[in-house]
């Protein structure tokens, strides 16, 4: 209340008020292991763990298996066993789950080998005209030196049905140990190969250096947007040298 008997001069002050939301993690199981979050804010080992982020704030958890354990899998928010990532517009329950290593086994996952045939692949090319095309009926793939800008770019894609729900081999909730995806390169260049995980689905069929589907472009061309269209960081890096020969890429980081 101003009572008006002079000149007044008042000031009204006004904070934002940040709007948070709460993530619960919970990790549990025989193993041991260790969940982090990007943007920080959880490292959990075991038992429940509470973190407050900014509404709308898209969290990504990671889970890291100790020495001679392995880790089982996402339940809550998340499912399955690769990234998960949170959108905290609500209140988040999400469940890590770690169990003991014991006995592995190896599968190796090539179309025509035991009857498998859930790998799906194409090259993206820049070259106009051709940055509409999809090249997904080709039996080869194309790619070379990042350069940005040039009309000559080529990168490919690739994705292997892994899990039974997804038309492979293995038993769903199965955990993936380590994983090794191997190219063969049949040029002379010695060309560095990096794999990063693609974060939109994608078909065989339809991706061009334009657009992941009709009408849905990349963020970037070829699907080099780093954080949107593929990850930032590659999960593995491999070469093999000048000559022909097979490229062996450790992607344990992202399965």
């Amino acid at each position: 209340m101003v009572t008006m008997d002079r000149i007044q001069t008042v000031t009204a002050v006004f904070s934002h008020k940040v709007v948070t939301s709460l993530l619960t993690l919970t990790v549990d199981g025989d193993g041991e292991g260790m969940v982090t979050s990007e943007p920080p804010g959880v490292i959990c080992q075991r038992g429940t763990c509470m973190a407050e982020f900014s509404h709308e704030t898209v969290v990504r958890l990671t889970a890291i298996p100790n020495s001679n354990n392995v880790f089982a899998g996402w339940r809550g928010a998340c499912t399955g066993i690769g990234a998960c990532l949170v959108t905290m517009d609500q209140i988040q329950l999400v469940t890590a789950t770690f169990r003991q290593a014991s006995g592995t086994t190896t599968v190796v996952l090539q179309d025509g080998l035991e009857g498998y045939a859930g790998t799906r692949d194409t090259y993206l090319y820049a070259f106009p005209g051709h940055d509409k095309i999809n090249f997904g009926t080709r039996d080869f793939l194309q790619a070379n030196v990042l350069q940005v800008g040039s009309r000559n770019q080529l990168t490919m894609l690739t994705k292997f049905a892994v899990f039974e729900s997804e038309g492979g081999p293995i038993p769903d909730g199965t955990p993936i140990v380590s994983a090794r995806l191997a190219v063969y390169k049949s040029s002379v260049y010695n060309y560095r190969y990096g794999a990063h995980r693609v974060l939109v689905p994608w078909e065989e069929a339809e991706a061009t250096w334009l657009s992941i589907q009709p009408g849905r472009p990349w963020t970037e061309g070829g699907g080099l947007g780093r954080g949107t269209d593929i990850a930032v960081t590659a999960d593995g890096e491999g070469e093999v040298g000048w000559a022909p020969g097979w490229v062996e890429i450790d992607v344990t980081a992202g399965v």
